[in-house]
């Protein structure tokens, strides 16, 4: 019947309209594509920079490089405990990224003032030396770089681990023009100075929205809120208590975000080895010994990777990697922002007051 013909034409216009609607799952599998969680095309070179005794430099910086010839983005990367863990001791994971064509400069010192460190002022400095050196020819022979590679310093990306999530967000919120910046990755980010609350100093105010937008990926730990002693009456404090730690972040942030909460893992499983050993050693953070650390990496790695290219490149194939179980990873996922409709769309905003 007329009816009937109507009817089977609707449902046939709705499930088409359906299927055109952007989503992370329409967008690919790593069976059909390239598949970041493995070993990117590029070698990766690593140098240590130590601070200048009488210069303009006065922070360590961690370099990670793609040892071939070509203009790669920045990754501006901000290590845990206030930039005072060193960068290399994330060396699995930026590894990775590296050599997927990504420079990563990752700041830290043991002997800054914290509350100097978390305002985020330094970090202009620090970039002023970075674009001043790095891509002069005789600067990257003598730190064993490929001289012709270069540091694209008009394409930046912020990474940032545990409170060193705080100085990246604290950058960005002082910055008054963040226009290099492309897009942030934060990994078990913790708001404040000390997970008691003793010092007062925090990037974000809840309730209240920050004053810049740029495109994020959370990386939470299910393991993040417990304490690394479950024996101490509450007197021995999370990594990244429940109230300053990841849905902070999510909260603050208008989008696009997604969050990723790698349920089984802890809130220092992102490091490396030698430092993970030594924080269970004396149990400072939660973590559960038989978890599959390396594989955890890996897949940090990969989901990273996927996220930057998926904004910055266009890679609209790797956007279904964000969403995408890994054998042994257990996962959940929440987003905001129309974050599967953004590919490609990498930048940032900022103005003076909050956004909404």
């Amino acid at each position: 019947s007329t009816m009937r013909l109507l009817c089977i034409l609707f449902i046939q216009t709705a499930l088409t309209t359906l299927s055109a609607l952007p989503s992370f799952a329409s967008l690919g599998r790593t069976s059909d594509r390239t598949d970041p969680f493995i070993d990117g095309p590029h070698s990766v070179h690593f140098a240590t920079i130590k601070p200048e005794l009488f210069g303009e430099l006065d922070y360590h910086l961690d370099v990670f490089t793609p040892n071939s010839p070509g203009k790669f983005p920045v990754i501006l990367f901000f290590p845990g405990l206030g930039c005072s863990v060193p960068a290399h001791a994330y060396s699995t994971v930026l590894n990775r990224v590296a050599s997927w064509g990504y420079t990563i400069i990752g700041p830290w010192s043991r002997v800054k003032n914290p509350l100097v460190t978390y305002k985020a002022k330094w970090v202009d400095d620090v970039m002023h030396w970075a674009k001043t050196n790095l891509n002069q020819e005789d600067v990257k022979a003598s730190l064993g770089i490929h001289t012709e590679m270069i540091f694209d310093f008009d394409n930046i990306y912020l990474g940032a681990q545990s409170s060193g999530a705080h100085v990246a967000v604290e950058y960005l919120k002082i910055s008054e023009d963040c226009t290099p910046i492309k897009a942030m990755f934060l990994m078990s980010p913790v708001d404040g100075v000390d997970p008691y609350g003793i010092l007062q100093e925090y990037c974000i105010t809840p309730g209240t929205c920050l004053n810049f937008e740029t495109p994020t990926l959370i990386l939470a730990g299910g393991l993040d809120s417990l304490p690394g002693m479950d024996n101490m009456g509450g007197m021995w404090p999370p990594c990244a208590p429940e109230d300053l730690a990841n849905s902070r972040f999510y909260s603050a942030l208008t989008g696009p975000v997604i969050m990723i909460n790698t349920t089984a893992y802890g809130h220092m499983d992102c490091v490396d080895d030698d430092m993970l050993d030594m924080m269970e050693t004396f149990h400072i953070c939660k973590t559960d010994p038989g978890s599959d650390k390396n594989g955890y990496r890996k897949y940090v790695a990969g989901v990273v990777v996927s996220f930057l290219k998926f904004l910055g490149e266009a890679a609209c194939d790797l956007g279904g990697c964000l969403e995408e179980s890994r054998a042994g990873i257990e996962a959940t996922f929440v987003s905001k922002g129309a974050v599967s409709e953004r590919c490609g769309e990498a930048g940032c905003s900022w103005q003076e007051g909050p956004l909404r």
